[in-house]
């Protein structure tokens, strides 16, 4: 026979010729050679070397665990004495009861906003960041969502969380501060024919965003054009001299 201790805060599990008997407790036992006992850290979470559902049978492990089960389409979020810890993708989970106090925030993560009680500051760190994509609309910014290649909205100055998945999401953004537009070197024609070459300068400050994205394809190349034809036609009524 060989003698094997239980320690503080440590749980055995007594198999014997390789099938779960029991839980063994802090304490010492004796176990004869077909006996074999797998130790597990109670503050740690449980990796059980045999299937769970088997283990689960026994009424007092069961009671021990608590078991975590993450479905398709979900993430948990494992907060250990209030520190979120881990992330947990789809499967099933267990963790000793006790002296390690675990709590989980479950979110489904096959939507686009994220309407769980999760902290930003734990949406942007490191352990979310392959879940969540972030868009950032600076101040001096205004943007219009597509969802799915479909219209959602303006989205005004601020930092936009939503979860990673399969939806397609593209912003389109617009500088709203004044902005310069130069046409060089352009030869154009007087009243009177008399050939010149000038240089000119507009500003311009987009106010609609709507208008500039969603009714117009590259709206400042338009403008640029809008502005040359106009100042072409302006010099068309002049005389060299008048010009």
């Amino acid at each position: 026979m060989k003698r094997v201790i239980i320690s503080p805060y440590s749980v055995g599990l007594l198999l014997k010729n390789g099938a779960y008997k029991r839980m063994l407790k802090e304490g010492a036992y004796w176990l004869w050679p077909s006996e074999e006992v797998q130790v597990y850290d109670t503050t740690r979470q449980f990796h059980p070397l045999i299937d769970l559902n088997i283990l689960l049978q026994d009424r007092e492990l069961a009671a021990a665990l608590q078991v975590v089960e993450v479905k398709d389409s979900q993430i948990a979020l494992q907060y250990k004495n209030g520190l979120l810890v881990q992330v947990l993708t789809p499967s099933e989970y267990a963790f000793w009861k006790g002296i390690v106090k675990n709590e989980f925030v479950f979110a489904d993560t096959s939507k686009l906003e994220i309407t769980e009680n999760i902290d930003r500051a734990a949406l942007q760190g490191k352990l979310l960041a392959p879940y969540v994509r972030s868009y950032t609309v600076e101040q001096y910014e205004k943007a219009v969502l597509f969802v799915d290649g479909k219209y959602a909205g303006v989205l005004e100055p601020g930092v936009y969380l939503w979860w990673r998945n399969s939806i397609m999401v593209y912003v389109g953004k617009v500088d709203t501060r004044k902005q310069q537009a130069e046409i060089n070197g352009q030869e154009m024609l007087t009243r009177d024919k008399a050939a010149i070459r000038l240089n000119a300068y507009g500003q311009y400050k987009v106010v609609d965003v709507e208008k500039a994205l969603l009714k117009n394809k590259d709206y400042d190349k338009q403008l640029y054009v809008a502005f040359q034809l106009a100042l072409r036609e302006y010099v068309g009524t002049l005389t060299l001299d008048e010009l």
